[in-house]
């Protein structure tokens, strides 16, 4: 399968698109709680998308001790020229998402992830 093939097969499926339209749209590196928590799945099916996402050239990893953070491979034209096309999908398309992966980051503590069950708890008793 060529380069091209991997990557249209990748985001081809509605959640691969929306997840790395998510990294495109934040513009940082994401762990990988962070990003289950955003899109409202279970932490396999994400770590799956991310892993489909890597293969295919569109994404990058970085291991910080026991954590992964993922970010674009953007070292290519035709990956930088693909993210340009697809940040021109409006917000509104996975605007939820955006909100809650905007929460969750800027409650990192120490640069981890934050765990978002105490996070969730912290958040009820104040609303």
């Amino acid at each position: 399968m060529s380069k091209y093939d991997s990557i249209f097969k990748a985001i081809g499926d509605e959640k691969r698109l929306k997840l790395l339209l998510l990294i495109i749209k934040g513009g940082k590196e994401y762990y990988v709680c962070e990003l289950t928590y955003a899109m409202g799945e279970n932490q396999y099916n994400i770590s799956k998308y991310l892993r489909e996402l890597k293969l295919a050239g569109l994404l990058k990893e970085r291991k910080i001790g026991r954590g992964v953070l993922y970010s674009l491979e953007n070292g290519d034209e035709f990956n930088n020229r693909l993210f340009a096309l697809l940040n021109g999908i409006p917000n509104e398309y996975i605007k939820d998402a955006i909100i809650r992966l905007n929460y969750v980051v800027s409650n990192r503590a120490n640069d981890q992830c934050v765990n978002i069950a105490k996070l969730d708890n912290i958040k009820s008793k104040f609303n």
